[in-house]
């Protein structure tokens, strides 16, 4: 398709990995300027023409006037989520219209109803399927204009192999002599643990459940990276493996049981997680994690990890650090009375929940472009 400059479309469930493999395949043109659109409900055809106004020169030819890339041979135009755009009374997205009628004659009439041709612009798009909320079907009259690639999620295998080459260099930053996790095969034995966790987890809880349930393997992915922010040797070389499968467990823990809603779905989490490590490692981790948070005060602090008001954060986040409650409640009563002092007096109970809340605060908070809602 980008060889030929043909227009097409690449559907996929969400968290597949469509936008890797355009991002991928985009890096590998040459002389070729990318320019995204992300779609939403309000997106119509001026969004497009607004794009390609910025990113194209009109240029005056013997046939009329045309767009033609400002800055490069070639110019691919992304259509991120192409089927979100709401339709008209008619039934119709006025976004979809004008791609048929760009891609059927190369052009299209202006607001004073003057042909302006396109040059060497290629457009792509991508969607999930149509079955969702929010989401509405092409037109077979559009469609039939395009090629369509289908993808699906790799298969469990596959995701193995892939989350086992992300968790090498991740493992080996500060494992790489370790005697247990230094082999490879150890690497692709905490890969695999994952993969079913999330395969247990995605069959157990659906959107069916509730809106929020949609685990794609772009958690596993997060679940790798998260790695990043702990310390895996915890100030030694020569801890057992129990200590990484901690971090691990911690990591899994907040990423998908704090999406969960009810006591017994998070037993049912609990169990799940408790089964595959008790399975694949022989380890019982999650007896030693009743009294265990990590937080950013718990971390060793290098001069270089520090960061100043109003820097930007490491891009995994800043580092956490195992705390008992004992001790976090110690840090966090310190606050409060820092603040008492600046501001107005506190009185906060401090008991185990409260705790437990404290540190998902710290963490997500402590990420960047970390997000969160406080309802209450």
């Amino acid at each position: 398709g980008f060889d030929t400059k043909q227009p097409f479309i690449l559907v996929g469930p969400e968290g597949c990995g469509k936008g890797l493999l355009l991002r991928y395949a985009f890096s590998q043109l040459r002389s070729t300027q990318i320019a995204t659109v992300h779609c939403s409900a309000q997106t119509s055809s001026h969004h497009v023409l607004q794009k390609l106004s910025q990113t194209c020169l009109v240029i005056s030819t013997n046939t009329g006037r045309v767009y033609r890339p400002k800055d490069c041979e070639r110019l691919v135009l992304y259509l991120k989520d192409i089927n979100l755009p709401k339709l008209d009374k008619w039934g119709t997205s006025t976004l979809v219209a004008f791609l048929q009628q760009v891609l059927t004659y190369h052009g299209f009439y202006d607001e004073n109803l003057e042909w302006v041709g396109l040059e060497n612009i290629q457009i792509v798009a991508s969607m999930s399927a149509s079955g969702t909320v929010g989401r509405h079907k092409l037109t077979s009259r559009f469609t039939s204009v395009v090629r369509i690639c289908a993808v699906d999620y790799p298969e469990r295998d596959q995701l193995q192999a892939i989350y086992s080459a992300y968790l090498e260099p991740v493992l080996h930053k500060k494992l790489k002599n370790h005697p247990v996790w230094s082999p490879l095969s150890k690497i692709y034995q905490l890969a695999g643990s994952m993969v079913q966790v999330y395969e247990q987890v995605r069959a157990k809880f659906t959107v069916d459940d509730h809106s929020h349930y949609l685990f794609t393997p772009c958690i596993l992915t997060q679940w790798v990276l998260g790695l990043f922010r702990y310390d895996l040797t915890g100030g030694s070389s020569h801890h057992t493996q129990d200590y990484v499968l901690e971090i691990v467990a911690y990591e899994a823990r907040r990423l998908y049981r704090d999406r969960l809603v009810s006591t017994k779905e998070l037993s049912i989490f609990d169990n799940i997680l408790m089964s595959v490590f008790q399975g694949d490692w022989g380890s019982d981790v999650l007896d030693n994690m009743t009294d265990c948070f990590y937080v950013t005060w718990g971390a060793l602090h290098d001069v270089s990890t520090l960061t100043a008001p109003g820097q930007s954060l490491p891009p995994h986040g800043r580092p956490l650090g195992k705390l008992n409650s004992n001790e976090l409640k110690d840090v966090i009563r310190k606050g409060i009375v820092q603040y008492s002092r600046d501001n107005k007096e506190l009185e906060i109970l401090l008991f185990y929940e409260v705790l437990d809340y404290m540190s998902r605060i710290d963490r997500v908070l402590s990420f960047p472009g970390g997000s969160l809602l406080l309802a209450g």
